[in-house]
């Protein structure tokens, strides 16, 4: 071992204390490229393992737009034994008065191509099928029960008879229910798109799959045969595109924090060279090298580097574990995310060293006997530099905010980030050389509160190049934390509007066969906190003109509902959906005889709008008309209020969910059928990634306290001979007490500052790259901003506390004496 490695090894053993700031960032550093890594890899395993489950069994998948035809191309070909089509379709499992959606599948006739396992009962035959015992329990059903099913109406149509149990691998079963049955049963009500091959044995695969493409031929609605591993990880690219994505603003959040902890170490390493001054000027007195000082440095950052990464992994793997676990999205087990744990230890060993390297080799450069000299300090440069850095940090910046701007203007979401990086390199120039501008001006405006408010001003003037680095790192993680919330307001905001314009109804409930809804159902959905509004609806039997519209119910829209909801039913109108109208080759405008079940026929005119179509159920290939009250009115006869509308709270669609559930078991005779699913999606979305923007928000809290924390120390340690001629002069423990907690909080409001200049315009950039410019509502995260600002300050004064208690305990004589 050299006699470099061993003097930082004593050194760290010396002053555990005052290294335990660098480890700590470097372990947070480490723990966040784990855990997104641990949290990406075991979310693509899971999709991997549901998505490939079906395919397991064969040795190639045929991809086709027409499977009889190329079913007769594959069986021309010797080398194949078996060639089956996968067929899927979905239906909806009436049981009782409660709908479940359900994925059918076919099994494969071929007993090697099954990928499942069956536990109980037999395989299915015509109009037979096998689930797992998970969907079993889910559906309330066992073997021999029947399910009555319908593919496009309310009534059952179809029926299937559970003939057995299957296991699936593990990880293949999904979220949703899937059934399983016959090829033949599911090609009449569905379709396919795969074929699975299985070879003879001692084919050789690719030669096999070479013929076959060149028997399809090379026309882009041609089939095309591949591996079944090329065909999963093309599907798997396809799905994972949205966990890239994820991957990407995951990997935005790391690269902020690594730089806000960058800047930790660094002052880390500053606070810590300062207080060796003696000591370095000892060592260089007796003979050590300015490099050998270096090394020493640098070799304690390297062992720091290493054990923070190391602990980094073991806490950052047990995160991505829990975020998988919590969202859900570990089926197929956690995974080891090998490479992205290495580069974990890399980039922070990395991190760690360069960060340390300023320092060291400003310590290299001290004189022995500048080094023994109490004054000197860390602050260092030249004008040179500052008007360099000045030039670059602000053409990078004007870079990164023009390009910004055109990302929004062209709603170009992709070079946002590239003008992100811009800029924030810009920025990381620029903002600590804002601060030696801005930093007299505060302490001319704070100098009137008093003696100590004046004199935390001047030391901040003194010391505003260096402490313009963990402004820096508060701004950088504010200001992405604030960008975030600013962008998922907005968009959360805007998605509102667009969806309440789609969908004004996020929930019908209706009776069977048009009966009255009960009052008790009206009040509980009224007393619901989920609900926003609820509206009781008549409907009325209609019989529309022959070959017009597939018809047979239409709904009165209650005008004070529809006052509420900021729409409008003329007298007179017919509103439809616009699908319906296009199947009937009906243009809109056009007028319709609709006539009661007294005889009453009205013309009226059609009008297809977002109204209808978010009462309709899709499941019914029958359409429901809305009118208004006066034209139900006219229709004459004995209508019904037979529905009921209901809108969600804002952010309560998941609850309400919840809540139908219990609802539908209570009131059997009625069911339930909308929006509120799509409205729930939008809405996890946005809860999930405002849990991972206040995760991150934690994670900019403890760096910057870090940062914040050493470079008040760091003050203290240089000022300790002014501190204690203050102190000699008068100046009051608790004085210097708040002169120090002055400081730190003045830091803290600075870069809290520095986030809401950069971060609301970023956001709003971020909102109008994304959107539409026409659909976005711009939206401020006010709480948000309260928050980080709030958090910023009591971030001041936890910093703050421990180095302004060391201050007070400096001794008028001890600091006086040490020279």
């Amino acid at each position: 071992m050299s006699a470099t490695t061993k003097l930082a090894g004593k050194q760290l053993r010396r002053n555990p204390r005052r290294v335990l700031a660098i480890a700590l960032a470097a372990l947070l550093s480490a723990m966040a490229i784990t855990a997104t890594g641990t949290f990406i890899s075991t979310l693509n395993a899971s999709l991997q393992n549901e998505l490939a489950a079906p395919f397991a069994e064969a040795d190639a998948v045929v991809t086709t737009t027409d499977v009889d035809s190329t079913s007769g191309q594959i069986e021309s070909n010797s080398e194949v034994a078996s060639a089956e089509p996968l067929y899927s379709a979905y239906v909806l499992a009436i049981l009782g008065n409660t709908d479940h959606q359900v994925t059918l599948q076919s099994v494969p006739e071929s007993e090697p191509l099954r990928w499942m396992t069956l536990t109980e009962g037999s395989w299915p035959e015509t109009g037979q099928i096998v689930l797992t015992a998970g969907a079993l329990e889910r559906l309330g059903l066992a073997v021999g029960d029947v399910i009555p099913a319908s593919a496009m109406s309310t009534e059952p149509d179809l029926e299937f008879e559970v003939s057995g149990i299957v296991e699936l691998p593990e990880g293949a079963e999904g979220a949703g229910i899937t059934a399983y049955g016959t090829a033949t049963d599911i090609a009449e009500i569905g379709s396919a798109t795969e074929v699975l091959l299985q070879f003879v044995e001692g084919a050789d695969a690719a030669a096999v799959i070479d013929s076959l493409n060149a028997e399809f031929g090379d026309a882009d609605s041609a089939p095309e045969a591949m591996t079944t591993q090329s065909y999963i990880e093309q599907m798997v690219d396809q799905l994972t595109g949205g966990t890239n994505v994820l991957a990407t603003v995951f990997l935005v959040f790391i690269a902020i924090a690594l730089l806000a902890a960058a800047m930790v170490i660094r002052n880390t390493f500053q606070v810590l060279l300062a207080q060796r001054l003696r000591e370095n000027g000892l060592l260089r007195l007796i003979g050590a090298s300015g490099p050998q000082v270096q090394r020493t440095v640098l070799a304690e950052a390297l062992f720091l580097g290493l054990i923070g990464s190391v602990f980094g992994l073991l806490v950052g793997f047990g995160l991505g574990w829990a975020l998988a676990t919590v969202a859900n999205t570990a089926t197929a087990g956690v995974q080891l995310a090998w490479g992205w744990m290495l580069w974990a230890v890399i980039a922070t060993v990395a991190l760690t060293v360069i960060s340390a390297w300023m320092p060291a080799r400003s310590a290299s450069r001290l004189t022995p006997m500048a080094a023994l000299h109490a004054s000197a300090t860390t602050e260092q440069g030249t004008s040179r530099r500052r008007v360099a850095s000045w030039i670059i940090g602000a053409v990078l910046t004007v870079i990164g905010i023009a390009a910004a701007i055109y990302s929004a203007v062209s709603q170009n979401f992709l070079l946002l980030v590239p003008s992100g990086v811009v800029l924030a390199i810009g920025l990381i120039i620029l903002v600590p050389l804002l601060v030696t501008v801005l930093m007299p001006v505060i302490a001319r405006v704070t100098a009137g509160a008093g003696s100590v408010s004046k004199l935390a001003g001047e030391n901040l003037v003194r010391t505003s190049r260096r402490t313009g680095t963990v402004i820096l790192a508060i701004a950088l993680g504010g200001s992405l934390v604030i960008g975030m919330l600013t962008a998922l307001q907005s968009v959360s905001a805007s998605l509102q509007s667009t969806l309440t314009e789609d969908y004004p109804v996020d929930l019908v409930v209706a009776s069977s066969e048009g009966a009255g809804i009960p009052a008790e159902a009206l009040a509980d959905l009224e007393s619901s906190d989920a609900v926003d509004s609820v509206a009781s609806v008549r409907t009325l039997s209609v019989e529309p003109a022959a070959g017009a519209l597939a018809m047979s119910t239409v709904a009165a829209a209650p005008n004070e509902w529809l006052e509420q909801q900021r729409l409008e039913v003329s007298d007179g109108e017919l509103l439809v959906p616009e699908w319906s109208i296009v199947a009937e080759d009906i243009t809109s405008g056009a007028t319709v005889e609709i006539t009661g079940v007294d005889g009453e026929t009205v013309s009226l005119r059609i009008r297809s709008t977002e109204l209808d179509q978010s009462v309709q159920n899709q499941m019914s290939m029958e359409s429901i008309g809305v009118v208004s009250e006066n034209t139900l009115a006219e229709l004459g006869g004995s209508s019904t209020e037979s529905q009921l509308w209901v809108t969600a709270a804002d952010g309560e669609s998941s609850q309400l969910i919840s809540e139908i559930e219990d609802f539908e078991a209570e009131y059997p005779e009625l069911h339930t059928y909308g929006s509120l699913s799509v409205v729930q999606l939008y809405e996890q979305v946005f809860q999930m990634v405002a849990a991972f923007v206040i995760g991150m928000l934690g994670l900019t809290i403890v760096i910057s306290a870090i940062g914040l924390t050493s470079v008040v120390a760091l003050a203290v340690a240089e000022r300790s001979r002014e501190i204690s001629l203050l102190r000699a002069l008068g100046l009051t423990r608790n004085k210097t007490r708040r002169m120090i907690l002055h400081e730190s909080i003045t830091l803290a409001a600075v870069g809290a500052a520095f986030s809401l200049v950069i971060g609301i315009p970023l956001g709003l950039a971020a909102t109008y790259s994304a959107l539409p410019a026409e659909n976005v509502v711009i939206a401020l995260p006010w709480l948000g901003i309260i928050g980080v600002t709030a958090v910023a300050l009591v971030l001041g004064i936890f910093a703050g506390f421990g180095p302004a208690q060391r201050a007070t305990r400096i001794a008028p004589a001890q600091g006086l004496a040490n020279d």
